[in-house]
């Protein structure tokens, strides 16, 4: 062995039991000797082959019409391992003769032919292993077939935001969007990863466009067509009327200010009655303004203001 006797062997064949990797490469000769003359034969080398290791299993998935399909397995061995690639569509496994002999079997236009179960032989000198089984499905790719709805919200401060699109498609996955931004969960809002987004108690802030971004196994990304969430904001008086102390016949004025969501209407009342427009024109502005007082208009006056809230 690489030039060394074998101690013991010296019969006409070598057997050799267990054999360690480390043997690989070694090269083995015979020497024959008789009373007449010794004879050296030629060099018989000695490969060691591991066994093979798949490391990576054929996965199944999905195959999208029309567009390139690739499957592949991962395998180790000392010896540059074979491949056989077979497939079952039904009728049972095929082999995929020349096409399948490489660790990737592709197509260039995956069709409906191509759907069904995939698995891969793989051999070297001293063996072969089968892969475990690929199912492959047939893909569509994403179609919104009803747009976000509605396509306008105007809801009170408060109140619930929902919207939602209805798709067709393989593995879609979503992603809502405020103003074209992404948002995520976060308790009050939830469902941004679905087909439906749901705002609880909304917040001036969650005013704006909400759209959808839906992706699949197949084809482009498609974005939804927009909803637009308008806050409405209830009324908040921020000046409430004065007392006012005046001499009979005098004028007086009592105002409010107020913000939040336009159109607001006012109604003024005396002592928690209506004033009427006919009695007095001010009382649905603002400012009520009593000309002439006399002392039956000593009261409590305030002011009712509603909006859409």
């Amino acid at each position: 062995k690489n030039g060394a006797n074998i101690v013991g062997e010296t019969t006409t064949s070598l057997v050799l039991n267990n054999v360690p990797l480390a043997d690989n490469g070694s090269t083995y000769t015979c020497q024959i000797s008789n009373s007449c003359n010794t004879l050296l034969s030629t060099s018989a080398t000695l490969t060691v082959v591991t066994p093979i290791t798949i490391t990576q299993q054929p996965a199944s998935g999905v195959g999208c019409t029309g567009d390139p399909f690739s499957i592949s397995i991962f395998a180790s061995s000392s010896q540059v391992p074979s491949y056989q690639w077979w497939f079952d569509n039904g009728g049972g496994f095929v082999s995929l003769g020349a096409a399948g002999q490489n660790p990737s079997y592709s197509v260039a236009s995956f069709g409906a032919g191509d759907v069904g179960t995939y698995r891969c032989v793989v051999s070297n000198g001293c063996q072969s292993i089968t892969s475990a089984s690929a199912a492959i499905t047939a893909g569509n790719p994403i179609v919104i077939t009803s747009p976000v709805l509605p396509s306008t919200s105007s809801l009170c401060l408060g109140l619930d935001f929902t919207s939602a699109v209805t798709i067709t498609g393989t593995n879609p996955i979503y992603q809502w969007r405020r103003n074209n931004v992404p948002i995520v969960d976060d308790g009050r809002i939830v469902g941004t990863g679905t087909s439906s987004l749901t705002i609880n108690n909304i917040i001036a802030g969650d005013e704006g466009t909400y759209n959808v971004l839906i992706s699949g196994s197949c084809g482009i990304a498609q974005t939804s067509s927009g909803n637009f969430l308008d806050v409405l904001v209830p009324p908040t008086i921020t000046v409430a009327p004065v007392p006012q102390t005046i001499c009979t016949g005098q004028n007086v004025s009592f105002s409010v200010t107020v913000t939040g969501e336009l159109p607001m209407t006012y109604q003024w009342q005396k002592n928690g009655v209506n004033i009427p427009i006919g009695t007095n024109a001010t009382a649905d502005d603002p400012t009520l303004t009593i000309s002439g007082a006399v002392a039956g208009d000593a009261a409590i006056y305030r002011c009712i203001i509603t909006n859409a809230c």
